[in-house]
């Protein structure tokens, strides 16, 4: 019972800690060329299917991780055409300004993202 009770525990901690683990967005309708971010266990893929070079819709990958209201960025690899990034190649940490059930704003630097649940 003890190891049970430590268990769930350690998982509700575990979650609690990257919210953004297994969630799909997409920014907020009525934008022309909308971004869609998938947030898997501790990757991300980042899409928008009118600056990709493929037709996958994929212009960044990479690995993040979730701490004190930032996302971190790590291990970023850019596919989208060159001098084109959702977030500039030299940021590390974009910061979580608001998440719940169904948002999630983003902010890098001067630039702030509005996205809805997919």
């Amino acid at each position: 019972m003890r190891y049970a009770v430590f268990f769930l525990l350690y998982v509700s901690m575990a979650f609690a800690a990257n919210p953004l683990a297994d969630t799909s967005w997409i920014e907020t309708p009525g934008t022309e060329c909308p971004d869609a971010i998938i947030f898997e266990a501790t990757t991300y893929t980042y899409f928008n299917d009118c600056y990709a070079l493929g037709a996958d819709g994929v212009i960044e990958v990479g690995r993040f991780e979730v701490a004190n209201s930032e996302l971190l960025l790590l291990e970023r690899t850019m596919t989208g055409p060159p001098n084109f990034s959702y977030w500039p190649e030299d940021i590390s940490r974009v910061r979580i300004v608001e998440i719940d059930d169904d948002h999630l704003v983003l902010e890098a630097g001067s630039r702030a993202t509005r996205l809805q649940k997919r």
